[in-house]
């Protein structure tokens, strides 16, 4: 039986940063460019507390995810 789990998300997330992070793994660029390249994008949007919290986020959904 596949095991089923829960995803929380408590913010927005918009699809281009999204997509950014995602083009950023593709190109196999490491995690801590990968954050700053995303915090340049986001920061404009919002504070610098909720940028970290949206990195929080996508990370768990790109480089954080569990294997299984």
């Amino acid at each position: 039986m596949m095991k089923r789990g829960l995803i929380g998300i408590d913010r927005r997330l918009d699809i281009e940063w999204l997509d950014a992070a995602a083009a950023l793994i593709a190109q196999g660029k490491a995690v801590a460019e990968i954050r700053e390249r995303l915090t340049q994008l986001l920061a404009p949007n919002q504070g610098r507390e909720a940028t970290e919290k949206t990195l929080i986020v996508i990370g768990r959904l790109w480089w954080r995810a569990p294997g299984d």
